[in-house]
């Protein structure tokens, strides 16, 4: 029984691991911000959702990208590799399936790291707060 996996980008490098991975484990679906893309096939793999999808407390491997690397904190809520390498994904894939406890931690860790972040209240109270900073500094309060 192949290993599952779910590929976070499904534009140029999230094909190629695709492509490389096909052999070894069973491709569930991609991982996209771009709303346009969800439900979409590429290369007869479906865009399943974007990163609120990894709300369902799944870990993840990221590349080291904008975006990607300001979401999940290394051995946090997932792993982090570097662009464009194969290897390094290869590692950090097994490592997940290899070590549960650290899988369960990722799991664990996912959904509370990502809500605390970026949950509508907690982004609309950081940008009051920087309206009430920037007032102050030029002396309308």
């Amino acid at each position: 029984m192949q290993e599952k996996a779910i590929i976070v980008g499904a534009g140029t490098y999230g094909q190629v691991y695709a492509e490389y991975l096909k052999d070894e484990y069973q491709i569930i679906g991609f991982i996209d911000d771009d709303r346009r893309l969800l439900g979409a096939e590429i290369n007869n793999i479906k865009v399943l959702g974007n990163f609120e999808y990894l709300l369902n407390q799944l870990p993840a491997i990221v590349t080291d990208i904008n975006g990607c690397n300001e979401i999940i904190e290394e051995g946090k809520n997932g792993l982090i590799i570097p662009p464009k390498n194969e290897d390094a994904l290869r590692a950090a894939m097994e490592k997940i399936v290899i070590d549960q406890t650290l899988y369960s931690q990722l799991k664990e860790h996912a959904r509370p790291m990502i809500t605390s972040r970026y949950e509508q209240q907690v982004v609309w109270n950081a940008i009051l707060e920087e309206y009430n900073r920037l007032l102050i500094e030029k002396g309308f309060k």
